[in-house]
């Protein structure tokens, strides 16, 4: 369960001494000069508040619990239905000219584990870009299974830099969720004979993951 905790701080305000509720957040680049922050237990900047009540509103409406002096309280159920779709914005935004843009989109879309932007996102992992196909990369494990199927056509792409970050993400969702090793290791087992050493590595580390997971996992349930 992710908790939020929320602080109360006194600050100066126009000469005078007032209290503010401050939670973590995370800030997201939605274009050159706009950042909007969003609620985050591991956020790496703050928002702060005039009330106790607009804190708790916040959290709750980002889905998460908070904790006020130590007590934890639940999220809010919201009602989602017509809630605008936030969707097909962030997967246009996977073609902005800013690179940031592209970064916090490849986020935001597997923070909402969006099964639409797969084929995208999977597009990206041929850039010739590190920090663009790791983040690529976390993104498609976070949303996990329905992913495997195309990544699984993927390791078999011409670019084996495009393969190869494939294979990369396989091994993460691994470690994420609970797979089926047969649909994914007789696959990843014949990238060991790829052309490109770096694929074969990267199949080595992965193959390792996949059946080190599945062997914890099976021994947690037994």
């Amino acid at each position: 369960m992710d908790i939020i905790p929320i602080k109360k701080n006194k600050v100066r305000k126009n000469g005078s001494e007032v209290e503010v509720y401050t939670i973590p957040a995370l800030s997201i680049n939605l274009s050159d000069k706009v950042a909007k922050k969003v609620p985050h237990p591991n956020g790496n900047s703050t928002m702060s508040f005039s009330t106790l009540e607009r804190a708790i509103n916040a959290i709750q409406l980002a889905g998460y619990s908070y904790s006020d002096g130590g007590k934890v309280v639940l999220p809010r159920v919201i009602d989602t239905v017509g809630l605008v779709d936030i969707k097909q914005p962030l997967i246009t935004l996977l073609n902005d000219k800013s690179s940031s843009v592209v970064l916090s989109a490849i986020y935001a879309l597997g923070e909402i584990n969006c099964e639409e932007a797969i084929s995208p996102l999977i597009n990206l992992l041929e850039k010739d870009d590190n920090t663009l196909r790791e983040r690529t990369i976390q993104s498609l494990a976070k949303i996990g299974l329905p992913a495997i199927r195309p990544l699984l056509s993927t390791i078999n792409d011409n670019n084996w830099i495009k393969r190869n970050a494939a294979i990369i993400c396989l091994g993460e969702i691994s470690e994420l969720h609970p797979i089926d090793p047969h649909k994914i290791l007789e696959a990843v087992i014949a990238k060991l004979e790829d052309p490109q050493s770096v694929v074969r590595s990267s199949a080595a580390i992965a193959l390792a993951k996949i059946y080190k997971n599945t062997i914890t996992k099976n021994n947690k349930q037994n």
